[in-house]
């Protein structure tokens, strides 16, 4: 919600784009989208048990804490680039996602990353990373609705208040972590991955 929420003019213009064959770069993003959806979708379908299985490791979640933070510190390194979203940065960015549904990677800082390495400005990176979570998400939901159907009712409230405070800070989260990309300085959460992974390990082993 905070994504569709905070992206929503852009949505709009991709649904737009469906009714009008003038919108080519819009209609060129949604196929793009489609193409960068397919590893994540691909992973999630037969890889399913060992992604569940590698949750009940805190410390392999601490180890890919680490990870992340070496993917986000390279980004110190790589020149701003300025090229758009292509169908090749698409393949490259939804690999990052499937990559991401390890525990302890961040699926934002993979995707915006592996299309920085590539060229992409890093402000479409991220435009395009956020766009990539909608269906991801939708797709998690769809594996995952035998647990949701399982709620215990009597829990509502709990949740409900945990999705609101989740939106919430969702938002801010978005528009802090965009803010840090247009300047620059993606690699002050990879010190913050680093140490808390580093801590985890350190307790956990």
């Amino acid at each position: 919600l905070a994504v569709l929420v905070y992206f929503r003019s852009q949505i709009i213009a991709l649904i737009k784009s469906l009714f009008d064959s003038k919108m080519k770069q819009e209609r060129s993003i949604i196929l793009f989208l489609i193409i960068g959806t397919i590893p994540a979708g691909l992973a999630g379908l037969f890889l399913k048990d060992y992604f569940e299985q590698a949750f009940g490791s805190p410390a392999f979640t601490s180890a890919m804490l680490i990870v992340t933070g070496l993917i986000l510190f390279t980004t110190k390194f790589v020149k701003k680039g300025e090229k758009q979203v292509s169908l090749f940065t698409a393949i490259i960015m939804g690999i990052g996602q499937a990559l991401a549904i390890l525990p302890g990677i961040s699926r934002s800082g993979s995707t915006i990353v592996a299309g920085m390495l590539f060229g992409v400005k890093p402000s479409k990176a991220a435009e395009f990373s956020f766009l990539l979570a909608i269906p991801a998400i939708l797709g998690a939901v769809v594996l995952k609705s035998d647990d949701l159907l399982a709620i215990d009712t009597a829990l509502i409230g709990q949740y409900a208040v945990g999705a609101i405070f989740s939106f919430i800070f969702g938002l801010a989260a978005v528009s802090m972590l965009l803010a840090v990309i247009k300047k620059g300085k993606l690699e002050y959460f990879a010190y913050y991955c680093v140490a808390v992974g580093a801590i985890g390990l350190y307790f956990l082993l």
